[in-house]
């Protein structure tokens, strides 16, 4: 298994990959649409030279791996940040969690599609459009929902 970072040569081989799975690629995609800069992919390829795994790490802290056990691992052995926010599909367990990192919270994360043409609307309850005079409101309800 051979262990490349993302460059020109491969970019294609990259988005052609990607766009097979939108869904489970999507912040590989909108890192790389949207801040290239802060955004380092490296790929993991097979004796075919075809994507087995491939880690994303957003602005030296967010790691995103994805790809066989294999090559996760392989991948996951390339990082080497102080600290972290991993986040990697459930199915991968806690065999990536090397000696020396905490894991502080779990949680699962749900991509929601939707595919043009078969949506159906279904609006029960009335909306108000928020403004400025709201703010406060705003701020009290994702303190309650979400404190950390």
């Amino acid at each position: 298994m051979k262990i490349l970072s993302l460059d020109s040569q491969l970019e294609s081989l990259f988005w052609e990959y990607v766009y097979e799975d939108i869904p489970d690629y999507y912040f590989f995609i909108a890192d790389m649409k949207n801040d290239k800069d802060n955004t380092k992919i490296t790929l993991a390829l097979n004796k075919r030279n075809h994507i087995d795994g491939m880690m994303l790490v957003y602005r030296d802290q967010i790691v995103q791996l994805r790809g066989s056990a294999e090559a996760v691992k392989a991948l996951f052995a390339q990082q080497n940040l102080e600290k972290i926010e991993l986040q990697i599909p459930e199915k991968y367990g806690r065999f990536l969690t090397p000696t020396g990192y905490e894991v502080k919270k779990t949680m699962e994360l749900f991509l929601m599609t939707l595919q043009r043409g078969k949506e159906t609307l279904r609006i029960k309850h009335d909306f108000v459009k928020l403004s400025t005079t709201d703010a406060e409101d705003i701020v009290t309800l994702m303190r309650v929902s979400d404190p950390d």
